[in-house]
Parts: C-alpha cells; structure tokens; sequence
C-alpha cells in the first residue's frame, strides 16, 4: 500500500536534488531543512529514492511510515477483516 513517507536526512539538501526528488517522486514538502516529506511512495519507490540519495551521499538519520491521510491504518483493516472473518454468535436454546 502507497504511504506517506517522512526522511530525516544528517545534512540539508540541495535545492537542485530536493527539485529532482519532487520531479521523481511525489515530493509533498520540507517542513524542515534536513526533512523530506512524501506521498503515496510503494516500497520499490522508497528503494528508488533512498538509492538516490545514498547515491548523492546524504546520511538518512530517521525513516517513518505512516498510511496517507483518509485511510485505514493497518491495525483498523487487521481488525475489520478478522471482524469479517468471524462466525456469527447463536443462541444457545434454554
């Protein structure tokens, strides 16, 4: 599933390669200087840019993942489709 991706990098990023990344990927902002926020990045766009920026020798100091805005986190669809997967309860006769 497409996430939202934050990557904390050791050093800023130049304008030149964070234009590059928004070209590339769907680059959503940089709250800070060292900071890279993206969307809807599957796990072979993640290997892609994370090449790319090793490749271009920045440190990534911290990666986190988390599902785009508007959708279910993975514990909510865990939960719904065990719920889904459960036998109905019967009564039991008295």
């Amino acid at each position: 599933m497409p996430a939202r991706i934050t990557i904390t990098l050791r050093w800023t990023c130049s304008p030149q390669l964070a234009e590059l990344i928004a070209d590339r990927f769907d680059l959503i902002g940089r709250p800070g200087d060292c900071t890279l926020l993206l969307d809807g990045l599957d796990q072979a766009a993640l290997r892609a840019l994370l090449a790319l920026l090793w490749d271009a020798g920045h440190e990534v100091v911290a990666l986190t993942s988390e599902p785009p805005p508007g959708t279910a986190s993975p514990t909510e669809l865990l939960h719904a489709s065990c719920a889904g997967s459960m036998p109905a309860r019967k009564a039991l006769p008295s």
